[in-house]
């Protein structure tokens, strides 16, 4: 695959594009790509604001985290911006205690050094005019803030920052600034709707496992794609390829999914089965369908809740033997994670690009050597995240920066969430300090009960026999996240082991679905049997 150097801003759009239909960026809904409102145009050359919880829908009190975001995005609603990783914008994080609604809230970030921003305070930003938007997330149930149903938005304001005021005509002097911009957030989200048909459902499942885990009601989601010709009356039972998106993707992915891989070769076999995309996402990100301190009993609660209702509801075969898993980045992580976990429970996985498989590469990090560190290598030099052919598109620590900024529900966060334990604060123990970027070697050890690399190789003797024909996993040479280091280890685990896995490297192949991979896939879901057309 040839890579051509092109200006940043069109590597960066190219990229979320290949990357949203992995799941990794996450997709917005056509009402939610629609510009937002447009509030006055207001000159500061001293930014301040004034958050105002408007009381028609904030009743009490309110506590948390308030993001601002500053961008010249066209008009671009901010959580757009917040949830695209290469967004150019910049973003405070104002941390808010006991807001009354309808009183404001002086956040005035040039004064208060307890105001978190990235990529730098606001008095760094060019002169020019920008547009401002506050996001606030109260849903605990979406890890995007402005995304979740209940989440509230200010309008968009534009405002010109760090120029001169204007000319007043009248006096010739300066005009007076008029005060802060405020930022009333008036707006609740709404929960993105789901348009059923005749083949496309939606699924909504309240989990007993999950419910007790968290002490209140737990729902976890799919998009169920029925076979041409499915009947509710009819007794035929069917195959299943279960989907997981990646980091950012939801169940709602599904119709573009079905439509991506029935353009493929061997793409009219997905009529034959019963295809669904599972809904991954909890209130720290991605559950990637593991049981974890933090998310919960997401994995058993998959495999004996989820699974059982949707198969015996649309005519599954309710059999292991015809039951397949496949998902990209996350979601790839997740499929093998499942098919090692529950070995009789799938007949087979197809893990793309997953994330990391072996933690002596976690990216581009040995999390278990001697001090280890996430932000810079042995020689010190920065370590990169995220890559274009050979161009540096995101630096680690960053990424990391801007995540902790934004909050909880992060791509990092959310590996912490899964794999280490609850802290003394009951949140996730972080693997790394975020100023220095060190590496704590008792939260790394925590990891190995996820290390897929290190199950096998620990289990193999009983896990061995019954994953025969069961693995397939691939990455690209030229992963835009470094994935591929750790699938190269992997592959030569399997190796020593005497594995029959299919693992392969792809030279060149970027961060997505390998798609010759796919007609195989397809074929060993229908059976050996199966006959493409109608």
């Amino acid at each position: 695959m040839m890579y051509h150097t092109v200006g940043q801003a069109r590597v960066c759009a190219a990229l979320a594009m290949l990357l949203m239909l992995c799941g990794a960026v996450p997709a917005t809904t056509a009402q939610q790509q629609e510009a937002p409102a447009k509030g006055e145009d207001r000159v500061i050359s001293v930014p301040s604001f004034e958050l105002v919880f408007d009381r028609e829908v904030q009743t009490e009190p309110f506590s948390g985290r308030v993001l601002i975001v500053v961008s010249r995005g066209g008009g671009r609603p901010a959580w757009v911006e917040l949830s695209n990783w290469f967004s150019s914008s910049y973003i405070l994080g104002v941390d808010v205690k006991g807001a009354f609604p309808g009183e404001p809230v002086l956040v005035s970030p040039m004064d208060d050094e307890s105001i978190l921003t990235f990529p730098g305070p606001l008095s760094e930003l060019e002169p020019g005019r920008y547009w401002v938007q506050a996001v606030v997330r109260r849903s605990r149930k979406h890890p995007a803030p402005g995304h979740g149903a209940g989440d509230l938005l200010s309008r968009a304001v534009k405002v010109s920052i760090n120029e001169p005021p204007p000319i007043d005509p009248d006096t010739g002097k300066p005009a007076v600034d008029r005060g802060p911009t405020e930022l009333r957030l008036a707006q609740v989200v709404e929960e993105e709707g789901f348009r059923e048909t005749e083949r496309v459902k939606e699924v909504r499942f309240v989990s007993t496992l999950l419910s007790q885990f968290h002490h209140r009601e737990m729902e976890m989601k799919a998009t169920v794609i029925l076979p041409a010709g499915w009947s509710a009356e009819g007794t035929k039972r069917y195959p299943v390829l279960y989907f997981i998106p990646g980091f950012g993707g939801t169940h709602h992915t599904g119709r573009m999914m079905f439509q991506y891989m029935k353009q493929m070769p061997g793409g009219t076999l997905m009529d034959q089965l019963i295809f669904v995309v599972l809904d991954p996402t909890c209130y720290y990100g991605h559950s990637v369908f593991a049981d974890s301190d933090n998310n919960g009993p997401w994995g058993k609660a998959l495999v004996t809740e989820l699974i059982p209702h949707i198969e015996e509801t649309y005519h599954g075969t309710m059999s292991g033997d015809s039951r397949f898993v496949t998902g990209v980045s996350s979601g790839g992580w997740s499929s093998l994670w499942l098919q090692i976990t529950y070995p009789d429970s799938f007949a087979g996985c197809w893990a793309h690009v997953p994330d990391p498989v072996d933690f002596r590469q976690t990216q581009q990090v040995d999390i278990y050597a001697p001090n280890a560190n996430m932000f810079r290598d042995a020689e010190g030099n920065r370590i990169a995240t995220a890559r274009q052919g050979e161009q540096v598109m995101l630096w680690c620590d960053d990424f990391v920066h801007r995540e902790a900024v934004i909050g909880a529900g992060g791509q990092m966060g959310s590996l912490e969430a899964t794999f280490g334990t609850k802290g003394r604060n009951g949140e996730p123990m972080p693997l790394f300090d975020r100023k220095t970027g060190a590496i704590d070697p008792a939260v790394a050890e925590q990891w190995q009960r996820y290390d897929i690399r290190m199950i096998l190789e620990k289990q193999w003797e009983t896990l061995g026999p019954k994953l025969g024909g069961k693995l397939h996993v691939f990455a690209g040479g030229g992963d835009n996240f470094f994935l591929n280091g750790a699938v190269a280890l992997l592959k030569e685990s399997l190796a020593e082991l005497g594995s029959d896995a299919q693992v392969e490297v792809i030279e060149g192949m970027p961060h997505m679905m390998y798609v010759e991979s796919v007609e195989p896939m397809l074929r060993a879901v229908v059976g050996e049997d199966g006959e493409e057309g109608g």
